[in-house]
């Protein structure tokens, strides 16, 4: 931390420790309630302060971001076009093929997800195509910002979260038009199972976020059951409603119900209609070994001077798990890849390259040499990443536990999001008290504040 933001973090607890604590708690609880700002059911709120961060701290991971996403653009193309680069991502036939089959992909938003380590750099681990956050961010921001806490703290220091709900519509119908679209899109949002029935409230409530404001953008947005969605006339229909977009609650349930045989894999080729989010980017760009080619030093030589600085200081070593020789620790040091990682575990984390949400990420530092060793071998049957350890800053966090305010060490991602391929504009800000931040263990969300000193 630099000292302006020890300082106003510092102050803030000050201010909890001063008789705000409780109003604080009872708000921030009775809020994400009323406001729905939740994962499945589960408040994702409950930190009572903000991560705040300098403006030229944010001015930074900005640019970070932005250069390391033009590389990530570059070589998602060059993996759209190029065979040999797509059978290094060890795709699947069926995904190989989802990978070529629009003609004019388009990806609205995205999020390069990573840490802000104790050194003060960001490193990037890995990209996400049409991610979760941009709606609860903003909303979990709105209901801080509104706090009594946040006047007072306001006295000493200038403050304000950043806004990115306001983004998502003007993106989207950017893309639409990028493709060839004219006016507003018709949405159709596939859901099946839990999202017709009583359980509605189970599902992310960031999707309800994101249908709401589309709505309220005069987009014309209907919940689809897949069953009624029907190629004819030379495009994709439910009932009597043309969709032009499609997108979808759950993308494994998506997958199944629409195999590559179905007519809408007709559609989304000859461009009558379009997913949300590419199949063809999110694959190619959403592979975790996407990484491993980024950081072949063969590839990186490729990109322009400063996307290529940017790499180097910004995205982990990471390779593709297999019998190999690959350079590592710099220009001509080479290592027998397995062996090498077997041996130094604790510098290394193993991750299936298209598995989300954490599952079967496997932290060597925090295993014994026989899990590891089981790990590895189940890594070289199925497509897995060895990605080098990247420590996570550290910072302390207000909550209540048992009606007593307390403060713990958190580990804390800093995730920016990416806006029409060239803006970065808020963050997804994971805290947790494990170093596997993800919200179906044990994270939660905090908004990003940009705090400056008066």
């Amino acid at each position: 931390m630099t000292p302006t933001i020890e300082g106003a973090v510092a102050h803030y607890h000050e201010l909890l420790n001063d008789g705000h604590w409780q109003a604080t708690y009872e708000l921030v609880t009775q809020g994400g309630k009323e406001r729905q700002l939740r994962s499945y059911g589960k408040p994702i709120a409950s930190c009572l302060r903000p991560y705040f961060m300098e403006p030229a701290a944010y001015a930074s991971l900005q640019r970070a971001a932005s250069l390391v996403q033009r590389a990530v653009v570059t070589l998602g193309q060059r993996i759209i076009e190029d065979a040999a680069l797509r059978r290094r991502l060890r795709l699947t036939p069926e995904e190989d093929e989802r990978v070529t089959l629009e003609s004019n992909p388009v990806e609205p938003y995205a999020r390069l997800d990573g840490f802000t380590g104790r050194d003060g750099v960001v490193r990037f681990l890995e990209y996400n195509s049409i991610p979760a956050g941009p709606h609860l961010m903003h909303r979990i921001g709105q209901l801080f910002d509104e706090l009594p806490i946040m006047a007072e703290f306001r006295k000493r220091y200038r403050t304000h979260f950043i806004e990115t709900e306001q983004r998502f519509v003007p993106s989207c119908i950017r893309a639409h038009h990028q493709r060839g679209g004219t006016g507003l899109p018709n949405v159709g949002v596939v859901a099946s199972g839990g999202a017709f029935s009583s359980d509605i409230n189970q599902v992310w409530s960031e999707h309800i976020f994101m249908m709401q404001a589309a709505m309220e953008a005069n987009l014309a947005v209907r919940l689809l059951e897949p069953e009624s969605v029907e190629y004819r006339n030379g495009r994709l229909y439910s009932g009597d409603f043309a969709i032009d977009c499609i997108t979808y609650l759950d993308y494994p349930d998506f997958l199944r119900a629409f195999p590559m045989s179905h007519p809408l894999w007709r559609a989304i080729r000859e461009g009558s209609s379009y997913f949300l989010g590419s199949f063809a980017l999110t694959t190619a760009r959403g592979n975790k070994a996407l990484f491993a080619l980024l950081t072949d030093p063969e590839i990186v030589e490729t990109l322009e001077p400063e996307v290529r600085e940017a790499v180097v200081r910004h995205v982990p070593w990471t390779r593709v798990v297999e019998e190999s020789r690959t350079e590592y620790g710099g220009a001509g040091n080479q290592v027998d890849l397995l062996p090498f990682i077997a041996k130094h575990r604790d510098r290394f984390a193993l991750k299936p390259t298209n598995v989300e949400g954490g599952k079967g990420v496997v932290l060597g530092w925090q295993c014994d040499a026989g899990t590891w060793e089981t790990a590895l071998s189940r890594a070289l049957e199925s497509a897995h990443v060895v990605q080098e350890r990247i420590y996570p800053g550290r910072a302390t966090y207000p909550s209540v536990h048992e009606g007593k305010l307390v403060l713990t060490e958190r580990n804390e991602d800093c995730n920016p999001f990416l806006w029409n391929e060239n803006e970065v504009e808020g963050c997804f800000i994971r805290l947790s008290a494990s170093e596997m931040l993800n919200l179906q263990q044990d994270g939660t969300l905090a908004p990003l504040f940009l705090v400056s000193a008066e």
